[in-house]
């Protein structure tokens, strides 16, 4: 049986790893390919204006990426909203923790006597004819 290529873009390499572990489980007739490794960070489309929310800016990614390189697209993103930081880092997330690492959070959130957080991840699929989930 072929295997159908499908891209993982995701900054997180555990993502793409897990994203294969199920489908090797399931023994998918599926080419996992990883996005950041084959198109590097600048095949990432530049996310829309910064208030969009998680689910529309990985809709867009993968869109624009499917109909970029004519292959289905799969992304993924997860952001920490810290409350005691306003929502921040939020879209910055993950080069907020590339940057100052977890050390460097609990470093700012120190004096916080209320260190409430959440995070929110968003995954989509999409296309290269143009059909976006």
């Amino acid at each position: 049986m072929p295997k159908h290529p499908l891209i993982m873009m995701s900054a997180h390499m555990e993502t793409v790893d897990h994203l294969a572990f199920v489908i090797d489980w399931l023994s998918a007739p599926v080419d996992l390919i990883d996005g950041l490794a084959a198109y590097g960070v600048s095949g990432m489309p530049a996310p829309p204006h910064p208030e969009r929310s998680p689910s529309g800016i990985t809709q867009h990614q993968a869109a624009e990426l499917a109909r970029q390189v004519g292959l289905p697209v799969v992304t993924e993103m997860t952001m920490l909203h810290v409350d005691a930081l306003e929502g921040h880092p939020g879209l910055q997330t993950c080069e907020y923790l590339r940057v100052h690492g977890r050390e460097g959070l609990l470093d700012v959130l120190q004096d916080e006597p209320k260190r409430s957080a959440r995070l929110v991840s968003a995954v989509a699929w999409a296309s290269p004819t143009g059909q976006v989930q």
